[in-house]
């Protein structure tokens, strides 16, 4: 979906120190060639370019796009592209059968309550989408369809608490999201990766036992336990595979 006119930025939190991108939530630095440091200097995907066009590239374009991509990816580098640019860029592919894929978005965040707020609008925009299938079942399946939403809020917030006293930054992946943070190992990588399927999942069982009729409504809360297997990245990480 990236295009030339596009503006870009260093993600919050990230900084560019000598030769490197430095990103002080993972810890890691990424060193940059003079070549790549008129890339992450330029404000759009034009402008990066135009630099490396005049420094000698045979196609300045393709590079610039190539290279803003694999930062972006990265959660190094935000890219904006204003919603009606978005739009169009979507309707224009669906006329060949495509799906444009957004940009990563990378968010600053300072606890957990800033994260549920940022989470709570890809949340939003996805019980949304449940919305218009759920409303032909019933009311109990249109609250369910809330529910999905809020236990993705719950599922990031479960992480934050857990990434207690560490930083983190929250990445927006089209409707996905996720808390990065320091590499870790040992207990505190288990415990930070189950809290997040786990607040959901015995949120959905406090709330049965409290009222048992909720039990198909909180079953999407619930079904974050399944995230705590090994075909999970959580359930993974949990248990030190990955």
């Amino acid at each position: 979906m990236i295009q030339a006119r596009d503006e870009i930025e260093l993600a919050p939190g990230v900084r560019l120190r000598g030769e490197s991108i430095v990103d002080p939530v993972r810890r890691s630095a990424v060193p940059l060639n003079a070549t790549a440091r008129l890339v992450v200097a330029a404000r759009t995907v034009e402008g990066a370019a135009a630099e490396l066009t005049a420094a000698g590239a045979s196609d300045g374009s393709r590079d610039a796009l190539a290279f803003c991509g694999e930062l972006n990816a990265r959660g190094l580098l935000n890219v904006r592209i204003p919603l009606v640019a978005r739009v169009l860029r979507r309707l224009a592919a669906i006329r060949y059968g495509l799906v444009l894929h957004a940009p990563v978005r990378r968010i600053d965040v300072s606890g957990p309550l800033t994260v549920a707020g940022a989470v709570a609008k890809p949340a939003a925009v996805l019980s949304l989408a449940l919305l218009p299938v759920a409303t032909f079942a019933g009311v109990a399946a249109v609250a369910a369809a809330v529910a999905t939403g809020a236990a993705v809020v719950l599922h990031e917030v479960g992480h934050a608490l857990a990434l207690r006293r560490l930083p983190y930054a929250l990445l927006l992946d089209g409707l996905r999201p996720e808390l990065i943070h320091p590499r870790l190992s040992g207990r505190r990588a288990a415990v930070v990766a189950a809290a997040g399927p786990l607040l959901p999942a015995l949120s959905a069982v406090a709330l049965t036992l409290a009222v048992r009729p909720l039990a198909p409504v909180v079953a999407p809360m619930a079904a974050h336990a399944l995230a705590l297997s090994v075909l999970a990245d959580d359930g993974r990480n949990a248990c030190g595979l990955s």
